[in-house]
């Protein structure tokens, strides 16, 4: 699932569309181990298989399901290659441009097409290549921004707000559990104004040792919906 956030500045920082201005907070490292097939349960939905590949030529990591399919579902694209191998250095951390995909993946055709239903995020970062900021989209149309103002020791965020222009601010934070791998995101308070309920969800998820999303766990309207991942192939990929 997408995960909608914000496009964002702290103060007068600036705030470039790529983090690779240089190197991020925190870990590094010199290869990626990333997820190329993999079997997922759903919680209210069948399950599924998928696949992805990465081109090093256009820096984008593209998801098709089914596994070994020609249906892309999910696209992320990368300023550099350094960004696509660091960001798995420290868990949670994200260093994307763009990513798109298809929220209800069965309605898919063969590439994200702008006719279909499509969900973007564009990101923001600082010149710390933390990122400060996510606007999130349907089919053109925004549907929030989420702001983080503050940051953890590897450049992950952990407080800020998510909004809905001139609707409703609600605060936001993000913990990082390091003996368990796992990433929680969600408001962290109550709003106010009619429209804040469509703000209220929450996002966690478990990474494997090399950065892999595992577990996602989405919570919205009082009702949680868990996907596993059954990770089946990896491939290496080095700066």
């Amino acid at each position: 699932m997408i995960l909608p956030l914000m496009i964002a500045a702290c103060g007068g920082e600036r705030s470039p569309s790529t983090p690779s201005e240089m190197p991020p907070p925190g870990a590094t490292q010199a290869c990626r181990v990333v997820a190329t097939e993999w079997s997922s349960t759903y919680t209210f939905a069948p399950a599924t298989t998928s696949s992805a590949s990465f081109s090093a030529v256009d820096r984008v990591y593209t998801e098709y399901s089914p596994a070994g399919s020609s249906r892309a579902v999910r696209r992320v694209t990368y300023g550099t290659l350094a960004d696509f191998v660091d960001e798995a250095a420290a868990f949670g951390r994200f260093l994307s441009r763009r990513t798109e995909a298809c929220p209800a993946r069965e309605t898919c055709g063969s590439g994200l097409a702008p006719a279909m239903l499509l969900a973007v995020e564009v990101p923001s970062y600082d010149n710390q290549r933390r990122r400060t900021g996510l606007t999130a989209q349907l089919n053109g149309a925004l549907l929030y921004t989420d702001t983080y103002t503050q940051w953890d020791s590897q450049g992950r965020p952990t407080a800020g707000t998510r909004s809905m222009p001139q609707a409703c601010t609600l605060p936001l934070s993000a913990t990082y559990d390091e003996a368990t791998r796992t990433m929680s995101m969600g408001p962290s308070g109550p709003g106010a104004g009619p429209f804040c309920f469509g703000l209220a969800f929450a996002l966690s998820q478990r990474f494997d040792a090399n950065g892999n999303v595992v577990s996602e766990t989405d919570t919205a309207g009082g009702t949680s919906t868990t996907v596993n991942h059954d990770i089946r192939a990896t491939t290496q990929v080095c700066k």
